[in-house]
């Protein structure tokens, strides 16, 4: 990989104890994408999906405000739990975005109903209904929407059609307040533009994960976060529904 000259890189922080066959696969059609288009993949790992782990993932150097304490080169940071199965589709399409912060959807830790998402969300009204992760159901027309697009740009065989671009396109794209970390893009200066610790423990939820606390540092510092509909990745989480 020496002679290759790289146009980007990014640092994929992949969250868990474990990986079954099917991550391993995805995980190598993911660096196989990369190292094919000039995008170098930098690995990052640590135990878990707390907040800690998210921490100790970005090698934290004393109290220097940097990923990798400001000596590693990155574009994007990218956050894969052990249980998400990401295309590679949905991190070039991350990647396209180039966005402060974009999730792919997913479904809710607790909840197949539920998404990973709060579209409307304020720390200080945690035990009220600002809490409420947003459902399947209550996009299900945006969701109509967008595969109607699909449909109708593409013809019987599947190929694209001519002139699609007078076909106006709907935005797949809802902007946040809270994200749960399942694949999740974060671009360079976001972290550098928050004050350590970007992750921590939330007392007011009991919150371990450090998500609340990092969308929370997010929102203060007017970093809009953003959730893409038409990236809806798969699973291998047991919920209960």
């Amino acid at each position: 990989m020496d002679d290759i000259v790289f146009e980007k890189k990014i640092v994929f922080c992949l969250l868990g104890k474990t990986f079954s066959s099917d991550f391993i696969r995805t995980w190598t059609e993911i660096v196989g994408y990369c190292l094919m288009n000039k995008i170098k993949p930098i690995l990052s790992s640590a135990k878990s999906s707390e907040f800690n782990s998210k921490m100790a993932a970005l090698s934290i150097s004393g109290d220097i405000n940097a990923p990798f304490g400001g000596k590693l080169d990155y574009d994007f940071i990218i956050y894969i739990k052990s249980d998400c199965l990401p295309s590679v589709n949905i991190v070039i399409e991350m990647i396209k975005h180039d966005l402060d912060v974009v999730s792919c959807l997913s479904s809710n830790e607790r909840s197949l109903k539920h998404t990973n998402y709060i579209e409307d969300f304020e720390l200080s009204e945690i035990k009220q209904k600002s809490y409420n992760y947003c459902k399947f159901e209550d996009i299900q027309v945006k969701m109509n929407k967008l595969n109607e697009y699909e449909a109708s740009i593409r013809d019987a065989s599947g190929n694209l059609k001519e002139n699609i671009e007078t076909i106006e396109k709907p935005s797949s794209l809802v902007k946040v307040n809270h994200v749960d970390f399942s694949v999740i893009c974060i671009k360079n200066g976001v972290f550098e533009k928050l004050k350590l610790p970007w992750f921590n423990y939330e007392e007011t939820s009991n919150d371990i994960t450090g998500n609340l606390y990092f969308c929370n540092k997010c929102k203060q510092a007017d970093v809009d976060i953003f959730v893409d509909l038409n990236l809806l990745t798969n699973s291998e989480r047991s919920v209960i529904c």
